[in-house]
């Protein structure tokens, strides 16, 4: 109600997405004040990458590229954006000098939808969609010295 009465707006162009097409795909870089295990205060670099959303029928990443099985130009379309949404995590660490990486299973957790989702079938999981979409990327940046860590869970 507070966002309407300011900016009179009721929802988020995200909900404009679905059947019709994909909303853009946005990454945020900041720099962010840490505590490390030891107590010291560090300043990492952060970048937030958005993944898909498949964890409802309603959602418009779920409408726009479900079912996956039996659309194979929608899995392949769907590994090229997620493709983009790890390049912007390597092209990031590029323009800031950056040497490593930790990743997060982007779009992997909840939001993957589980049964439901992207896990429904082993050949559209989101195993098989990192592993379709992270190693081209990461070739793509491979003289650029990068190394890659997978971000644990917390």
């Amino acid at each position: 109600d507070l966002l309407e009465d300011l900016l009179g707006h009721r929802r988020g162009a995200y909900a404009e997405g679905g059947l019709a097409g994909l909303m853009p795909n946005i990454a945020i870089y900041c720099r962010t004040p840490m505590r490390a295990a030891d107590g010291a205060e560090v300043s990492v670099h952060v970048i937030n990458v958005i993944g898909f959303a498949f964890d409802s029928a309603e959602q418009p990443d779920f409408m726009y590229f479900f079912p996956l099985k039996s659309r194979p130009q929608k899995w392949k379309e769907l590994v090229q954006c997620m493709q983009q949404v790890w390049r912007y995590v390597f092209e990031c660490a590029r323009r800031k000098g950056l040497r490593r990486v930790y990743l997060a299973d982007v779009g992997g957790g909840a939001f993957s939808g589980g049964r439901t989702g992207l896990e429904r079938h082993p050949e559209t999981s989101y195993a098989a969609l990192k592993e379709a979409s992270l190693p081209p990327v990461q070739r793509e940046y491979i003289d650029d010295g990068i190394e890659v860590f997978q971000l644990q869970r917390i």
